[in-house]
């Protein structure tokens, strides 16, 4: 999981390149503002740009159900989305 400000594309990207080039097979992200939600693709684009293939997984608490609309894999801990969101989406 990076540790940057999702918003922050750039410092975002670097940290994503390194954590694949350590191995990581998917990174996490932070998405907790609607910045960062919408900075997640122009990051993928980038990351792909790069010639990386890493997935980058957004990861949320309990406001970012508001914000996936931006975002084309996620990750919920059980219990923080409701219900009828959970069972649409996977």
């Amino acid at each position: 999981m990076t540790n940057t400000d999702t918003a922050d594309v750039a410092g975002t990207v670097n940290q994503v390149m390194a954590l694949a080039a350590a191995g990581s097979e998917l990174v996490r992200v932070t998405v907790n503002t609607e910045h960062a939600a919408a900075a997640v693709p122009r990051s993928s684009e980038t990351v792909r740009l790069f010639g990386s293939r890493v997935p980058i997984i957004g990861d949320f608490t309990t406001t970012g159900h508001i914000l996936l609309k931006n975002i084309r894999m996620w990750r919920a801990r059980p219990g923080q989305v409701p219900h009828q969101l959970s069972a649409t989406r996977t």
